[in-house]
């Protein structure tokens, strides 16, 4: 099924709406941080230690925009450490589908959005983790602009 820009940027608007519904939730803290690292032990360490999260404010910032690509990516490690999923290819893939669930479940219930608005949220999501995971993976570097990366990604017309 074709997504149009328009429900892209809607699904964009109730992403943003649930990671403030989740960082609010869970409490989450963090500082940004041009060094930070991209260690699993050494993010794990620091949050017990200090009840934050160093996140790396560099990078395209795509469709999320600075602001709230920067907060996903404090939830995203969020995630990773209350799950214990290290920042492995498997992991990253696992914590995908626990949030792509996580997402569209709160969609759904907590937003009251559509079944399809909450499919667009899945879709988004499951692009913006296991999609550039599996680029990564296959390219061996990050994706350069994620908008783009995106709207291709899900075929948006």
């Amino acid at each position: 099924m074709e997504i149009t820009k328009q429900e892209l940027l809607t699904g964009y608007e109730n992403i943003k709406k649930i990671i403030d519904v989740l960082v609010e939730r869970y409490d989450v803290k963090y500082q940004t941080s041009c060094d930070a690292s991209q260690n699993f032990e050494v993010v794990k360490k620091h949050y017990n230690n200090y009840g934050y999260f160093e996140v790396f404010n560099g990078g395209d910032h795509g469709h999320f925009g600075q602001h709230y690509n920067i907060k996903f990516r404090a939830l995203h490690d969020f995630m990773h450490v209350t799950n214990n999923l290290s920042f492995s290819f498997k992991d990253e893939k696992e914590l995908s589908d626990i949030t792509v669930f996580l997402f569209s479940n709160i969609a759904w219930n907590e937003l009251n959005k559509t079944a399809w608005e909450s499919y667009i949220v899945r879709q988004i999501i499951g692009a913006e983790i296991r999609g550039q995971i599996e680029y990564y993976e296959l390219n061996k570097k990050y994706v350069a602009d994620q908008k783009e990366f995106i709207n291709e990604y899900l075929k948006v017309a």
